[in-house]
């Protein structure tokens, strides 16, 4: 490959650190009986903020919590008398719980009279918390009297990370490369020292980089542990090495590309290093002011635990009921209904008509149907190497990364299946992209191929079966005919 010809730009903003988007709390009270999952209270989204109690010795409390959109998740029991948590003496604890039903988290805290908190540092489940149904349980462990009062508080924030898309141009031999390619990026602080102190972060390797025409973009983030930021306003010079796909000897691309100011702008998001960061409190909700209807409420906006539906204006029409479960989509057991599309177990159907995450059952068995009357056809025409074209696809044994199956894309365990990326090789019209850019495969007419396969088979058999049929015809031709010359020879000398 020949890197002479390679050219590339950036695009994309990049957001910098952790960014709040959670709405106001709004008070809600627990509702009894809520002892099982079946029986949880809710659905409550992200900055609720619940009343409850512990009634009697081994009163457990569930609650069901919708999550939207992948946020940084914090579950907590409070109460903040003289700093204890629940009453001197307390000591609940949290649990949180999937759509099925399965333990995903727990925290028990300190003991006796602290508060317990699920967050993304004690329960890593909680940072890009995917999309979903999920269940709360608050117990007790010990407490001196009943019935014991407690607050439990749901907030998300969403993170804005420093991942910035790269957009490049890959030529070999002079024309545009059209395939995969295995891709190192690597951040550097110099445009050509070799020092690996002039290095920032470890390399990022995406092992298999799809170029269509010259063109791929890809997604990248250089975090350093235990910094702030990769970027802090000093120079940056981005290194990337093209190989084979799996393959090892890397070309790397000369010269390194200087990142533009636009990365760098994450930075100027931090606000822990502004000089005039303590006037900034006093511009909480300050944008929406000029439009406060509400102006008794406007001393605690900012802690506004507990305004009513009644006291907002101008609610959308599926609001005006005073309840958020009405409108353009409907939650019942698992069931996402959601602009057409329905996923069962998983809050993302990303781009499917129907997303399931788990097994299905058809009554009968069979396989799915699709019209296939000569009528609705035309062009019809006989396939023809389908044999040799199956052959070039290969089948593996492997395992579904962790974040896959924790975002309820894949199952968990040893899998049997295809690569998509070789697939589209062979079969381009049964693999595609869904809305995060994740291959698919649909093995689409796998039926017809395979007849087609079975009838190569037959005519590669019947073409060696007459061909030796031919030969051993002529073998025994050859024989008789040597036979009679043997006997007219003994016949003359008689």
């Amino acid at each position: 490959m020949r890197s002479n010809a390679f050219s590339s730009f950036t695009s994309g903003l990049i957001a910098a650190a952790s960014l709040a988007l959670a709405a106001p709390a709004l008070a809600q009270s627990e509702t009894e009986p809520n002892n099982s999952i079946p029986q949880a209270n809710g659905p409550f989204a992200n900055a609720a903020v619940i009343s409850a109690s512990f009634n009697v010795a081994g009163d457990v409390d569930y609650f069901r919590l919708t999550v939207g959109q992948i946020g940084n998740y914090t579950i907590a029991i409070n109460n903040g008398i003289q700093g204890q948590c629940v009453g001197n003496g307390a000591d609940p604890t949290l649990t949180l719980y999937d759509a099925n039903g399965n333990q995903i988290a727990f925290n028990d805290d300190f003991g006796a009279g602290f508060c317990p908190r699920l967050n993304p540092t004690n329960a890593t489940i909680l940072k890009d918390l995917a999309p979903g149904t999920y269940y709360i349980k608050a117990a007790l462990l010990s407490a001196p009297a009943y019935p014991l009062a407690y607050t439990l508080q749901i907030n998300s924030t969403k993170q804005i990370s420093e991942i910035f898309t790269y957009q490049g141009r890959l030529n070999s031999d002079g024309k545009p490369f059209t395939g995969y390619k295995q891709v190192t990026f690597s951040l550097w602080t110099d445009p050509d020292s070799q020092d690996l102190g002039a290095r920032v972060s470890l390399p990022l390797q995406a092992q298999a980089v799809e170029i269509v025409n010259g063109l791929f973009t890809q997604d990248l983030e250089f975090p350093i542990p235990q910094q702030p930021s990769t970027f802090d306003g000093t120079e940056r010079y981005l290194q990337i090495e093209i190989a084979e796909v799996g393959g090892a000897d890397p070309v790397v691309l000369s010269p390194r590309t200087r990142l533009n100011p636009a990365p760098s702008a994450i930075y100027a998001l931090r606000a822990g290093d502004a000089a005039r960061a303590a006037e900034a409190a006093k511009a909480t909700l300050a944008d929406f002011a000029s439009g406060s209807n509400s102006a008794q409420f406007a001393d605690s906006a900012s802690f506004a635990n507990s305004v009513p539906w009644s006291g907002i204006t101008g609610k959308p029409a599926a609001f005006a009921d005073n309840t958020d479960n009405t409108g353009g989509w409907n939650e019942s057991s698992g069931v996402t209904y959601t602009g057409n599309q329905v996923a069962i177990n998983t809050g993302l159907a990303n781009g499917f008509d129907l997303a399931v995450n788990g097994t299905a059952a058809k009554t009968g068995g069979g396989s799915w149907s699709n019209y296939s009357d000569a009528r609705l056809k035309h062009d019809i025409t006989p396939l023809k190497g389908t044999l040799d074209r199956l052959l070039q696809l290969r089948g593996y044994s492997f395992e579904y990364n962790a974040d896959a199956v924790e975002r309820k894309l894949a199952l968990p365990g040893t899998q049997l299946g295809l690569i998509a990326q070789e697939v589209q090789q062979v079969f381009p019209d049964w693999v595609q992209k869904d809305k995060s850019g994740y291959l698919f495969v649909t093995e689409r007419a796998t039926t017809a191929l395979m007849v087609e396969a079975l009838r190569d088979l037959r005519t590669e058999k019947d073409t060696q079966l007459e061909a030796l049929r031919k030969a051993k015809d002529a073998e025994i031709a050859d024989l008789k005919a040597r036979l009679e010359r043997l006997e007219k020879a003994i016949e003359a000398r008689r």
